[in-house]
This record gives C-alpha cells, sequence and structure tokens, in this order.
C-alpha cells in the first residue's frame, strides 16, 4: 500500500506543482510539510484506533451517517462557494515569509479532508486490527 500511495497521482501533487511554480520553491515545500504533518497524524491515529475499531463497529449506523453528512456538507459548500480569479500579468512569485505557515495549512487541511485519503487510513486501520 506504501508504494502504491507514493506513486499515486491526486489533487496534492498538482497542488505541490502549482505552489512550487507559481512561488516558488520554498512554498512548495511550506505546501509538502503540511501534507506530512497530517499524514503523521493520520499514522499515529490509525495505530491507536485499530484497537478500538470493535468498540466502534456497535455505532457504526451513526459513524457512516454523521461521515456521509460531513460528506454531503463539505460537497454542498464547494459547490455553492464562489470563486474569484484575479491574475495580473505583473504579479510576482514572491512569497512573505509570513505566508508560510498558512500555505502549510492549506496542504495540512487539503490533506486531512480528501476523502480518498481518509478512506486509505480508514482501510489502514481495518487491516491493522485484523493483526490484533
Amino acid at each position: 500500500m506504501g508504494l502504491f500511495m507514493s506513486i499515486s497521482v491526486g489533487p496534492t501533487i498538482f497542488a505541490i506543482l502549482r505552489y512550487s511554480l507559481q512561488s516558488g520553491w520554498k512554498a512548495g515545500m511550506s505546501f509538502v510539510l503540511g501534507v506530512s504533518i497530517s499524514d503523521i497524524l493520520y499514522v499515529a491515529l490509525a495505530n491507536s484506533a485499530s484497537s478500538r475499531l470493535a468498540m466502534l463497529l456497535k455505532h457504526m449506523t451513526f459513524i457512516g451517517y454523521a461521515g456521509a453528512l460531513v460528506f454531503i456538507i463539505m460537497g454542498l459548500s464547494a459547490y455553492f462557494k464562489k470563486v474569484k480569479v484575479t491574475r495580473h500579468a505583473n504579479d510576482d512569485a514572491k512569497v512573505p515569509g509570513k505566508q508560510y505557515p498558512r500555505i502549510a495549512l492549506s496542504g495540512f487541511l487539503m490533506n486531512s479532508l480528501n476523502p480518498g485519503v481518509i478512506i486509505t487510513w480508514l482501510s489502514a486501520v481495518a487491516a491493522i486490527a485484523t493483526f490484533n
């Protein structure tokens, strides 16, 4: 599974390329740092939650409805959100130093709220739980 995750192409790689090309390599590395922190938290949660998976199975219906509601709200908010793109030909690719934590946070949130990543780590928890 690790090999598949390392070579898979998803929205994260395109965001890294976008930040790197538009704002420089430091912005790209800042985004990667946020994604890495998110993955580290998911690994820690997967390892700690695997022993509690049997208890959570009792509440499977409620968890399913709550997760579906979260995804529906995320989808509706993204659908109705108006995006206004303004880009001028004379824009510089310079990023102020105080923007790097914001870029890292966007990487963290993009990876943390990605349904593909959530499903991957939930399947990892289920796989780990079978060994316990």
